[in-house]
């Protein structure tokens, strides 16, 4: 998850939003657990989001 500081915040919230959804369809619709590292990733995006 990179960002810099020449996109407008509403580029980088949308960036964030596939990947939310991805994370949501894995673990609802697919039962699995995220990976450590994909927790942590979406911890990250999720405060970003919310900010």
């Amino acid at each position: 998850m990179n960002s810099t500081r020449s996109e407008k915040p509403e580029d980088i919230i949308a960036g964030h939003i596939p990947r939310l959804r991805f994370y949501a369809k894995k673990v609802v619709l697919g039962g699995e657990k995220l990976s450590s590292q994909e927790d942590a990733d979406r911890l990250a995006r999720l405060k970003e989001f919310v900010s």
